[in-house]
């Protein structure tokens, strides 16, 4: 006769095993969905942003005050410095934006959000 303690003891271990190939799986999909959705929001900002997008950044970010000013605006308005980060981010993998830009808007947008 086989000892039940031991047999139950293994469906535990195995349905552990399962589970835990399954968050793991979750995980994966989860940031394959996120790095799909960056991509596809990068590449629309870079087409419905046109040429007229490229020349108020030109003039308005490169004076750092007026980019954290643009972050803190933007933030104040949406209540998200998380959604603020995310369209610069988007912005600044389509090309639009240059690093500088991007950083000086998005430390605008953390402290908007303090305010």
């Amino acid at each position: 006769m086989p000892n039940t303690a031991l047999l139950a003891n293994d469906i535990v271990i195995a349905v552990n095993t399962v589970n835990t190939i399954k968050y793991v799986l979750l995980i994966v999909a989860s940031i394959g969905i996120l790095l799909l959705g960056m991509k596809l929001m990068s590449d629309n900002l870079e087409s419905a942003a046109g040429g007229k997008m490229n020349v108020l950044l030109d003039r308005i970010g490169d004076n750092r005050f007026a980019g954290l000013g643009i972050g803190a605006a933007v933030t104040a308005v949406i209540q998200s410095s998380a959604a603020t980060t995310v369209m610069v981010i988007g912005l600044l993998n389509a090309g639009i934006m240059t690093l500088f830009q991007a950083t000086t808007i998005i430390l605008g947008a953390n402290i908007g959000m303090r305010l």
